[in-house]
């Protein structure tokens, strides 16, 4: 599962994050607000992962995190015996590797790791050197951006790319996540080249936190076909 921050605007209704987090990443508030989203997601999940065998759920940190003395304690802390953290995986993007200075990137990246929790490289391909990234910092899982598995099954000139990617992947040890499936043969071939997790309205749409449990309640009687997708919440 992938958790998607929505804000519930008094007067703009549901607002999606572009809108916001422009703002909340300028002000600071960015690291009250992804706190208060670990809280939730240890909160919401504490029930779902004893249920399903390798159950993750992912969160975005952001670039301001890489700079707070306190992410490792607060992460302890939200976490703590509600959901065991190997349950959890922390995405980054190249952007919020360079915002947050490499040199330190890297030893909070370990140590992240050593808390149990699992780390993926989120957008890979859509910026900067993700060649050096992919081989210089401990990533656990790369995501496999939208733009390439859009190009599966098409002519454009990118349509290889996927391929290339999950190639590279293997060979560093790395698992993968391939996001914005949409079409059966978006899925097939990512099938057929071993991609280990997927996500996308193909399988299903972002959902409120009860509707997801229901989901995944009503699939608990075929653990490996819930075992081998990913799933998103809102």
């Amino acid at each position: 599962a992938e958790a998607l921050l929505r804000w519930q605007h008094p007067q703009l209704g549901l607002t999606l994050p572009q809108l916001f987090l422009p703002a909340a990443q300028e002000t600071g508030f960015i690291v009250q607000l992804t706190n208060w989203l670990m809280s939730q997601v240890a909160e919401d999940m504490a029930a779902v992962a004893p249920t399903v065998p390798n159950f993750h759920v992912s969160m975005n940190l952001s670039p301001a995190h890489f700079l707070h003395p306190e992410l490792l304690p607060t992460i302890r802390a939200i976490f703590g015996s509600r959901l065991p953290l190997h349950h959890v995986i922390f995405e980054i993007t190249e952007h919020q590797l360079i915002a947050g200075h490499e040199g330190p990137a890297l030893g909070i990246l370990q140590d992240l790791r050593g808390t149990g929790a699992r780390v993926a490289l989120d957008d890979f391909g859509t910026g900067y050197s993700s060649l050096k990234y992919l081989s210089r910092y401990p990533f656990d899982y790369l995501k496999i951006d939208k733009a390439f598995v859009d190009a599966i099954g098409t002519e454009s000139v990118t349509a290889g790319l996927t391929d290339t990617i999950v190639a590279m992947a293997n060979q560093l040890k790395m698992r993968t996540v391939a996001e914005g499936v949409e079409s059966q043969v978006q899925l097939d071939h990512l099938r057929s080249l071993g991609v280990d997790f997927v996500q996308g309205w193909l399988l299903a749409r972002d959902m409120p936190v009860d509707e997801f449990r229901l989901f995944l309640e009503t699939r608990r009687a075929d653990p490996q076909q819930v075992s081998q997708k990913s799933r998103q919440f809102a």
